[in-house]
């Protein structure tokens, strides 16, 4: 019997079965050699408290100092979180503002504090300029649990931006991305997506290659001053404002938004728009000129409210000018300011006209005044509405709040001169609009009627103003938040619901109006609503606190801290800091001032 058949299924079952084992150890090799996996290293064993203790944070200041002053392996004290807790960390050291050098480390079988250990020390082979005496900060993520999620979810999950990392996994690639270092970034965990993404060489647009995987990564955020060995816990990459201020405090809050707007003027007059502390960038997307004047009004009034301040006299006169010099246009007795697409907006003259009405340069302007309010007439309707445009004239937008932006500036202008004419149409136009108001109420309509019919009834006591600010105001209150388990702590205050993450320019606008109301009601001698609106407006003043860059812990990611103090950020995860947010927030300080709800100085 021939035996060559049997031989040869025999060789061939032995090709199989080494083909089978060099694949497996191929396999084997291959998952060897992939990055740590996003939860498989050493996960996190709870329960964790909601919050680091102080002595944890003294723990981790301690730590940090000691391994940066030998970046080699030292012996814990064996207590504590971080000498107990095993687990992968994020290290980032930073000089002020400017990023040295960040990593990820996760030892098999280490704690926190040893792989902190391990990462300074490995940073510090990495980095050709490494010097203990140039770090000042180091930023510190500590994970404490993994949540799967879907990939495609990560565009809507904008609450958790900044409180959550994110761990990703393309085919056999993976990466993780610290909260802090998103935030420091300015990117969405969508946009994260799309970084790491591009960095695998794969066009974030297109039909992916290999299977997506994602995670967010819960834990501890924190910051160590090396400096003065100060550790403060982060939430969202920043410090947890109090919840009630302390005169300190609102006095920080107010000379920081002044020394922003001061030191944000150029030598050529101009304020930015928006400006980037990330990278010391001024930032125009999607400029519009009413927001440009209202920064330059509230100069103007903070310089009338301190006529001795050559400083503001000066910024606000230099602003004025550069930006009637670049927006202002007439033609024959009318005069607008105009946008850079070429359109002109009801808004954008009125706040103009504020700018000069309510400036301590009244005099000198009063032919541009005139023409900006002889522009407002035109677009006066006999029922009391106000067209939105000028130019074009059939776009409408902005009702919620440009004829209130106009009807203030005509009462700047009653106030000058009281024109029964005047105080009749808006009288006409305040009812319209209360009409208007009623039939969708919307929060960005409250602040700008509030504020005209203030200053028209301290001229003319009429006590449907007074009701009309009232019905206003006592709705607006009734949408802040503050109280329930849904309410983030960072967002407590903002007058949205708890699922949409306020942009800081609203709180501003609110407080604006509010700051009328509140004078009001003690004018009125209605003690009730009067606590009940300083009570809102007190933690209205928190939100605005928690966006201010006020020192070095929030402002830690900025290219030059010296120009971010003061400021504040757009949105608790948009770190861009807006004219308007600004201009809203120092126009109700003034007014606060006055009434004593704020220090003066």
């Amino acid at each position: 019997m021939d035996d060559k058949p049997r031989r040869g299924r025999t060789r061939l079952l032995i090709a199989f079965l080494f083909l089978g084992q060099v694949l497996a150890l191929g396999f084997y090799l291959w998952v060897c050699s992939l990055p740590e996996k996003n939860a498989a290293e050493a996960l996190p064993e709870g329960p964790f408290p909601e919050r680091l203790s102080p002595s944890d944070l003294a723990y981790l200041s301690d730590s940090v100092r000691r391994t940066l002053d030998s970046p080699v392996a030292l012996p814990g004290r064996g207590d504590g979180l971080l000498a107990q807790q095993k687990g992968a960390i994020y290290l980032a050291l930073r000089r002020d503002g400017v990023l040295l050098g960040d990593i990820w480390c996760a030892e098999p079988g280490a704690t926190w504090e040893q792989n902190l250990q391990t990462a300074v020390g490995r940073l510090a082979k990495h980095l050709p300029d490494y010097d203990t005496g140039a770090v000042t900060l180091v930023e510190v993520f500590l994970p404490t649990g993994y949540t799967t999620v879907d990939p495609a979810t990560l565009g809507s999950l904008k609450l958790e931006a900044g409180r959550q990392g994110l761990a990703l996994t393309y085919g056999s690639s993976a990466d993780r991305f610290a909260p802090t270092w998103m935030i420091s970034q300015g990117l969405s965990f969508e946009r994260t997506k799309n970084v790491f993404l591009s960095r695998q060489g794969q066009d974030p647009r297109a039909t992916l290659r290999k299977p997506l995987q994602a995670q967010l990564i819960s834990g501890y955020q924190a910051l160590v001053s090396v400096t003065d060995g100060r550790a403060v816990e982060l939430y969202r990459a920043n410090e947890l404002a109090p919840e009630k201020l302390t005169e300190k405090e609102l006095g920080r809050l107010a000379e920081g938004l002044r020394g922003w707007m001061l030191a944000h003027v150029d030598a050529l007059g101009r304020s930015p728009y928006g400006y980037r502390p990330l990278n010391n960038q001024d930032d125009s997307k999607g400029e519009v000129q009413v927001r440009n004047w209202l920064g330059t009004w509230s100069l103007a009034r903070a310089s009338g409210a301190a006529p001795k301040d050559a400083a503001l006299a000066k910024a606000y006169h230099d602003n004025c000018a550069y930006f009637l010099r670049h927006t202002y246009r007439t033609d024959g007795l009318l005069g607008w300011v105009e946008e850079l697409d070429g359109s002109i907006c009801l808004g954008s003259i009125s706040v103009a006209g504020l700018a000069m009405a309510d400036g301590p340069e009244r005099p000198a302007h009063r032919r541009l005044e005139d023409s900006l309010f002889e522009t407002t007439r035109t677009l006066w309707h006999p029922d009391g509405s106000f067209s939105s445009y000028l130019r074009p004239k059939t776009k409408n937008a902005g009702q919620d709040f440009y004829p209130g932006e106009a009807l203030l500036f005509w009462a700047a202008r009653y106030e000058r001169q009281p024109d029964p004419r005047l105080l009749e149409r808006m009288m006409t136009s305040f009812r319209y609009y209360r009409a208007y108001h009623l039939k969708d109420r919307k929060g960005a309509f409250v602040p700008w009627q509030t504020q005209a019919a203030c200053r028209v009834f301290k001229l003319t006591h009429d006590p449907w103003l007074k009701e009309f600010v009232f019905d206003m105001n006592d709705w607006l209150v009734g949408q802040q938040i503050w109280d329930g388990e849904k309410v983030a702590p960072d967002m407590k205050g903002q007058f949205l619901p708890p699922d949409v993450m306020a942009h800081i320019s609203s709180t501003g606008v609110y407080l604006e109006g509010l700051a009328y109301a509140l004078e009001l009601a003690r004018a009125s001698g209605d003690k009730a609503r009067a606590s009940r609106y300083q009570e809102s407006i007190e933690r209205g003043l928190r939100h605005l606190y928690q966006h201010q860059y006020n020192d070095l812990f929030q402002a830690f990611f900025a290219a030059r801290v010296d120009r971010t103090i003061g400021g504040l950020r757009s949105t608790l995860v948009d770190a861009t800091i807006r004219i308007d947010n600004m201009g809203h927030a120092l126009n109700a300080i003034i007014t606060l001032r006055h009434l004593g709800v704020v220090p003066d100085r």
